[in-house]
């Protein structure tokens, strides 16, 4: 009785903490679509990484079970499905136990350690923001690209992009306003920003050509 309440509660240890990482997985992405995204062209590393845990696991399993099996046979003993699924429960649980102990010392050593050059270090946000802090005393002030009032009039253009689908940019900065998937979601956001800038939005086509403007 007690044996199989442990395997019970291994069981339900197992198939808790699967559920949980997919869970909050598909929670992300369904939090983030609120943006109008694909799901497979934005979250695909993350789907991704997700079917082939599954694709593993099933396959772990499938070598597994021969083993049992003809372990149980070698020994004249039944093939008992529960005594396999205690097995390969604890197996699972091994493996995770040690890649959750490599994360978590990982993420302790590199929150109080530096390695020098390391985009995981520590020292990475310190000099991130201590080139924020060089930028902003240069200019005399905060960073507002997108709401500085002396940017008001500049034209804003939706153009293709080879990655992303398509980009609402402002022609007098560098970096885009934002990236779209479709060219009719880039035309919205620019009509609404445009209207707020008092500016101009001007239309390309898929070969960056213009097709249409407004404002």
């Amino acid at each position: 009785m007690g044996g199989a309440v442990m395997m019970g509660l291994v069981l339900v240890i197992v198939v808790g903490v699967t559920a949980y990482l997919i869970g909050t997985m598909i929670r992300s992405i369904q939090n983030e679509k609120k943006t109008s995204m694909r799901v497979w062209k934005n979250f695909g590393l993350s789907l991704g990484f997700c079917v082939l845990f599954l694709i593993s696991w099933a396959a772990q399993g499938v070598a597994e079970w021969q083993t049992f099996v003809d372990d149980q046979r070698d020994h004249k003993e039944e093939v008992e499905i529960g005594d396999f699924v205690s097995q390969f429960s604890q197996s699972t649980l091994e493996n995770w136990q040690s890649e959750f102990l490599q994360l978590f010392s990982f993420t302790v050593m590199a929150s109080v350690l530096i390695h020098k050059g390391s985009a995981e270090s520590r020292d990475s946000d310190d000099l991130m923001m201590s080139a924020l802090k060089r930028i902003e005393d240069q200019l005399g002030t905060e960073l507002t690209l997108r709401t500085n009032p002396t940017r008001q009039g500049q034209d804003l253009h939706v153009v293709p992009e080879t990655s992303q689908g398509w980009m609402l940019k402002d022609e007098s900065s560098p970096e885009p306003e934002g990236y779209y998937d479709t060219q009719e979601e880039a035309i919205n956001a620019g009509r609404e920003l445009s209207s707020k800038k008092n500016c101009k939005l001007i239309i390309h086509s898929p070969d960056a050509t213009v097709r249409d403007s407004s404002g």
